[in-house]
């Protein structure tokens, strides 16, 4: 049990949340009840202080899923995709990155052959034809193979690549 739920169930047995038979109280118990709300309160008031680049993050992830998604603060959706987020492993967070740069890799190399890879069908048959010419060129090098093919970049670059920025930001802002 958490000890926010804990608390509240003192408080039912209180008397409170229209509790019908609640336990006999005396004043003890209810400064030993208000000594843990204050100290409940204050820790949480520690907790956003101490975690200040943690809760700058959330904050803005917040913002920017509630204007990305058009929903509201009262909408349960931008949370449940933090905290999806956050439950996530790490090394899944990586690999997640990973594919994310080598899809742009393999999208920024089709963009520059005039390939519009939101939506082909739209393509004309003379336009496909021009395409098809352009990508047996490309694919001569294997670079640009690599960049079709999501080869591009490692998991294991990028899991050290991403841990020395997230270092080097704490340090930068500890």
């Amino acid at each position: 049990m958490k000890i926010k739920q804990a608390l509240n169930r003192v408080f039912w047995r209180f008397g409170g949340n229209n509790n019908k038979h609640p336990f006999p109280v005396n004043q003890d118990d209810v400064d030993s009840y208000n000594a843990i709300e204050d100290y409940i309160t204050k820790k949480e008031k520690e907790q956003f202080t101490n975690q200040e680049l943690f809760a700058k993050l959330y904050i803005y992830l917040y913002m920017k899923i509630l204007e990305n998604d058009k929903t509201t603060i009262m909408d349960l959706h931008a949370r449940k995709k933090i905290y999806n987020l956050l439950k996530k492993p790490m090394d899944q967070v990586i690999q997640d990155f990973t594919q994310s740069l080598n899809d742009s890799e393999a999208y920024s190399l089709l963009d520059s052959l005039g390939v519009d890879s939101s939506d082909s069908r739209k393509e004309t048959e003379q336009s496909n034809k021009l395409v098809k010419e352009k990508l047996k060129e490309t694919i001569k090098t294997t670079e640009n193979v690599s960049k079709l093919l999501g080869d591009v970049w490692d998991y294991d670059f990028v899991a050290d690549c991403l841990e020395s920025e997230v270092n080097q930001a704490i340090n930068l802002f500890e």
